[in-house]
């Protein structure tokens, strides 16, 4: 979640119903916006698959069953202009927390674009936090990037305890 914890465990049970909306593709809320766990496209699959590696590593990384230890973890995803196949790059870790991270730019990479941003959430809603929605500051990130990229919204995919979650594809 790039970024602003939940602590109030009452706070998240309560919107328990409306984000389980969310998650499932309904709308979003003050808290974030709407992810799926579906794959919106084709190739948004044909991506995730490519790179299951690289997202089961960020999520090892990250310590998600260690309390104390967690820490998001994230790449952008590059898309090769010439054959279409997919590679990652890692977020620099500096900065990085159990709920937050500093992404910045992504480097230019010869004969790739970027086509999407991959991060973890760690935390679980017992800890407070509410980790299957993308977070106001995904949003803002994606929007943001999407913006200097030239191409709209960038997609973001965020993986937690319950799966692999999309969002602005």
């Amino acid at each position: 979640m790039i970024f602003a914890p939940f602590k109030n465990v009452f706070l998240c049970a309560a919107l328990a119903a409306l984000l389980s909306a969310c998650v499932n593709g309904g709308g979003s809320t003050p808290f974030g916006g709407a992810a799926t766990r579906r794959p919106p496209t084709a190739a948004a699959e044909a991506m995730t698959s490519a790179l299951g590696d690289a997202i089961n590593s960020a999520w090892a990384d990250s310590n998600p069953d260690t309390r104390g230890q967690k820490r998001e973890q994230g790449f952008w995803v590059y898309q090769n202009t010439t054959t279409g196949n997919y590679g990652s790059r890692r977020f620099p870790t500096e900065g990085s927390s159990r709920h937050s991270m500093r992404p910045g730019f992504p480097p230019a990479v010869a004969g790739y674009k970027v086509v999407a941003f991959f991060h973890t959430h760690p935390n679980t809603e017992a800890e407070g936090y509410v980790p299957n929605v993308a977070s106001p500051s995904d949003l803002e990130y994606s929007k943001e990037l999407g913006r200097r990229l030239g191409m709209g919204n960038l997609p973001g995919i965020f993986k937690s305890h319950d799966g692999v979650f999309y969002f602005n594809f």
